[in-house]
């Protein structure tokens, strides 16, 4: 069985977030990449106006959203080049606390890639 993920025809990721605790003037942000077969990997750094992943505050549970195609920078090249959306490998969640050293405490849920509207992939 491959245990690598395919989600060609998906449209966007979304990721559930509970912030237990972080700092209460900052918040924290969350930054993940997704990884392909040949090693492709592709950091998402979201905040907009409309869609930040940044000041997220204790006590809060947040469904955060972006599109597939929406990376905004290329940690690795991988031997082909480009995002394989039909062979993905892996992905890795951050957290950054803004340079602030208070402790923080985070649980994530629900990873996925879907169409608005459809039936979802749990990744």
């Amino acid at each position: 069985m491959d245990p690598n993920v395919d989600i060609t025809g998906e449209t966007h990721f979304e990721l559930e977030v509970t912030v237990n605790l972080a700092d209460e003037v900052t918040g924290l942000g969350v930054v993940f990449s997704m990884v392909d077969e040949d090693g492709t990997e592709w950091l998402y750094v979201i905040d907009t106006v409309d869609n930040s992943w940044f000041g997220l505050f204790s006590g809060n549970t947040y469904k955060l959203t972006v599109p597939v195609g929406g990376a905004t920078s290329l940690v690795n090249p991988g031997t082909v080049g480009g995002l394989d959306f039909s062979n993905l490998t892996g992905f890795h969640l951050q957290i950054d606390t803004g340079g602030d050293l208070d402790p923080y405490d985070v649980s994530f849920e629900n990873f996925r890639a879907f169409v608005p509207g459809k039936t979802w992939k749990a990744i």
